[in-house]
């Protein structure tokens, strides 16, 4: 036998293979879940997850033959990841899941129309209004001008349902504050014939209903919740 030139060396052990893969093959899969388990709540908590959309306010975009509770439901991929600073921006047309404002463990899924600073008319069967008539204000402390037009207040969103007839949204409670935004709605997952991004094109562009009479841009932002005469 014949050793390189020094002489013999003596290499290292092998490194011994870790000790869960000496238990029982049983055993061994459930440990590697629980090992995983602090990323994977992480992961749905922070940056994204998978949610059943029920009811048909957002028909036809999500779930649009959805006639059972068990039946007919879309599948949708939320992303979280830093949705709570709205980086980027909340836009109009984007889809959100966010916490009813008069009940905030129950997450709501619904279409954005107007951002802060919009003049928005509300729909002729809203019934926001009995609260505007009564003391010019609504539950968020939005003004409110003529011709059921308000103006969305800093730090909020007009949000709506695509199906009018069947949604409960801004038109009922008011605008929503940003804070309650817990998610986007991305891509539906399920069913296969559905699969694909959610569109995210604002309501009257694809032939709906125009809720925005004056987008911000066009005011010059903000106007600090006055009334505004048409």
């Amino acid at each position: 036998m014949t050793h390189p030139p020094g002489g013999p060396q003596n290499l290292p052990p092998p490194p011994s293979p870790p000790r869960w893969t000496r238990l029982p093959s049983p055993l061994r899969l459930p440990l590697r879940l629980l090992l995983w388990t602090p990323a994977l709540i992480f992961v749905t908590d922070h940056v994204l997850s998978l949610a059943w959309v029920r009811g048909r306010s957002m028909s036809p975009t999500l779930s649009p033959q959805h006639t059972h509770p068990t039946t007919n439901r879309d599948c949708v991929l939320t992303w979280k990841w830093r949705v709570r600073e709205h980086n980027p921006p909340l836009s109009r047309g984007e889809v959100i899941v966010f916490r009813l404002p008069s009940d905030p463990e129950k997450g709501v899924v619904k279409r954005v129309v107007g951002v802060e600073g919009d003049l928005v008319r509300l729909r002729r069967n809203a019934r926001v209004l009995d609260g505007l008539e009564r003391d010019g204000m609504g539950g968020g402390g939005f003004a409110m001008a003529v011709e059921g037009v308000v103006e969305v207040p800093t730090g909020h969103l007009w949000v709506e349902g695509d199906e009018g007839f069947h949604s409960r949204d801004s038109n009922d409670y008011g605008p929503i504050p940003k804070g309650l935004v817990t998610a986007r709605v991305k891509y539906i997952v399920w069913p296969p014939s559905r699969v694909g991004r959610v569109d995210d094109t604002p309501i009257e562009a694809r032939g709906g209903r125009r809720a925005v009479v004056v987008k911000a841009e066009e005011r010059g932002g903000y106007g600090g919740g006055g009334v505004v005469v048409f």
